[in-house]
């Protein structure tokens, strides 16, 4: 108690700020970790939320399988409409992904034009 009374409020101001970010840091850290796959559709008809029969289908695959998304950057980079519609599709696939527990795998091409991805 003696320690504390001999601190300076400046130094322990100081320290508080500092145990302040290592705090929100940390349970930045945490949320993120744990919360990952944490969603919440509020749509009316829930639109987002994938109904239990392809949860179970998707849980039930039983060999690999590959899905090929083209998406084109320089189309996302040009155009907000079709980048926020890649982006949804592409969330999407993936939690299509995280469900198949490693039976189905994600690849994403970015099409370049006159290439043999294209």
């Amino acid at each position: 108690m003696n320690a504390l009374k001999s601190l300076d409020r400046n130094t322990l101001g100081a320290i508080g700020i500092i145990l302040a970010i290592v705090l929100f840091v940390g349970l930045n850290l945490l949320s993120t970790i744990t919360l990952r796959s944490a969603q919440l559709d509020l749509t009316d008809g829930k639109l987002f939320t994938l109904s239990e029969g392809t949860k179970e289908v998707l849980s039930k695959i039983e060999e690999p399988i590959k899905l090929r998304f083209y998406a084109s950057r320089s189309l996302t980079d040009r155009s907000p409409i079709h980048g926020n519609y890649i982006a949804r599709v592409r969330e999407f696939l993936e939690n299509y992904v995280d469900l198949a527990d490693g039976k189905l795998i994600l690849e994403i091409h970015d099409p370049e034009p006159y290439s043999a991805i294209e």
